[in-house]
């Protein structure tokens, strides 16, 4: 039993520095105005048209790299990370695992901020 329990404090510790590490990556990515994305499916004409990279929707300040959780008019519920605004199309422009797509203003009830990029903390 004290294996066990010795094993889950190992993985924990493990997770959390991790979680420090890659906080410590986004810091400094940051400092050199840079915001690190390693995906696939995301490309240069989705970053171009992201034209807008920081911004308040609700009084909630937004910056590009955020993980955010956006709740449509119609009930949707579509999480993911903003990679800005697009003014022409007036379409928040958002990244999830498998795609980028764009939510239209007149589209979003809700958003609500998961984490911030470059934060350990989300106030």
């Amino acid at each position: 039993m004290s294996k066990l329990l010795l094993f889950f404090a190992v993985l924990f510790t493990v997770r959390i520095l991790r979680n420090v590490l890659a906080v410590i990556r986004e810091k400094i990515a940051l400092s050199n105005n840079m915001i690190v994305i390693e995906s696939d499916h995301i490309s240069n004409e989705d970053l171009k048209r992201a034209e807008v990279k920081m911004f308040m929707i609700q009084g909630k300040k937004i910056h590009a790299g955020d993980q955010i959780k956006v709740i449509t008019k119609f009930k949707d519920k579509i999480e993911g990370m903003v990679l800005g605004i697009d003014t022409k199309q007036e379409a928040l422009i958002l990244a999830d695992e498998a795609s980028v797509m764009d939510i239209q203003f007149g589209k979003i009830a809700d958003v609500k901020l998961i984490s911030r990029y470059g934060k350990f903390f989300t106030f």
